[in-house]
């Protein structure tokens, strides 16, 4: 039994077995067969959910990093955190970053950027796509990060029957 806790939150994918959880100002990651701690929260102020066995942390100095489900650091390239609410994942091996000017691209599990970091704001969709704003425009990548649709719409939008955009 773990005492002080203030929140747990379960992957909703069974193969990442770790959930993040909260105790005294600090997040760490216990084992959700167990219930026993596997990362303590003693070092994280912030922290993610694991998603193909990889978690974004971050510490006091605002700088993201990605851990194993061991703890050991595997990606150290001063990624900085803004405000994200949805958290750092990984869908198909890619991951929305920032860099230290707040500026959105997307890595790889490498932690290289496999598209630059100059959008203001990118959102993974449920179907695969990511969608990325640059000023007024809107455009979608593929689950590769290929370019479907070029940053030149007032709006994209993803629905299960196709496709929506918006001109000027």
């Amino acid at each position: 039994m773990l005492r002080d806790v203030k929140w747990v939150i379960v992957s909703d994918n069974e193969k990442d077995t770790l959930a993040c959880y909260a105790s005294k100002g600090y997040r760490g990651y216990l084992d959700v067969r167990t219930g026993h701690p596997v990362i303590p929260a003693k070092r994280y102020t912030m922290a993610w959910l694991f998603s193909v066995g990889l978690a974004a942390v971050m510490e006091k100095d605002s700088t993201i990093k990605f851990i194993d489900t061991h703890g050991q650091v595997v990606i150290d390239k001063d990624f900085h955190y803004p405000s994200f609410t949805y958290g750092y994942l990984f869908y198909d091996s890619l991951c929305a970053m920032t860099d230290a000017l707040g500026k959105w691209g997307i890595i790889n599990r490498k932690g290289d950027w496999v598209i630059c970091p100059e959008y203001d704001g990118i959102a993974h969709e449920d179907a695969g796509f990511w969608l990325l704003n640059k000023g007024e425009k809107r455009c979608l990548l593929d689950k590769r990060a290929k370019s479907i649709i070029p940053v030149e719409y007032r709006n994209v939008e993803v629905f299960e029957q196709g496709i929506s955009v918006v001109l000027e």
